[in-house]
């Protein structure tokens, strides 16, 4: 997504609306699927369940409300980003507390989805003004977060196992 992005900044803004709305929607669909699975084994499922569901109404709101979300799209995406970043954060230490050695790369990519965001908040008007940066950005990073603490969960799973 975030190569998407950096290769077509004009027609990103207006197309960001749609394909973020579509991308929430999914995740908040993938991540409530993914916490009833594991609730047995998750401790902080309910905390994924709930990052789901918000993700789930956040994506439906956007996606019915393309000329809003268009207006008000760098706090909202501030505002998902802050949220995406504390769950990181909070994975990270869910991990290290199951005693896996790598947990801490992943709270340093969910401090920085967090100073991203932040970097929305502290300047909206530059939030708006460098969105498509921002936005390919925290995906990119988002995207090595959730594929790296897939990667962990799968060493978790395989030592469960045996």
């Amino acid at each position: 997504m975030g190569t998407w992005v950096i290769l077509l900044p004009v027609e990103s803004y207006i197309a960001l609306s749609f394909t973020f709305s579509f991308i929430v929607l999914a995740a908040g669909l993938f991540e409530i699927v993914f916490s009833m699975v594991n609730y047995k084994v998750l401790n902080s499922w309910g905390w994924t369940l709930t990052g789901g569901i918000i993700d789930l109404i956040i994506g439906l709101f956007l996606l019915l409300n393309p000329g809003i979300t268009m207006v008000v799209l760098p706090i909202i995406l501030g505002f998902w980003i802050l949220f995406r970043g504390v769950i990181a954060v909070g994975n990270a230490i869910n991990i290290r507390r199951y005693g896996f050695s790598d947990w801490g790369w992943l709270l340093i990519t969910g401090l920085i989805i967090i100073a991203l965001a932040s970097l929305i908040f502290i300047d909206p008007g530059f939030g708006a003004a460098n969105i498509i940066v921002l936005t390919e950005v925290a995906f990119i990073i988002a995207g090595i977060f959730r594929i790296g603490f897939s990667l962990t969960l799968r060493k978790f799973n395989n030592e469960f196992k045996s």
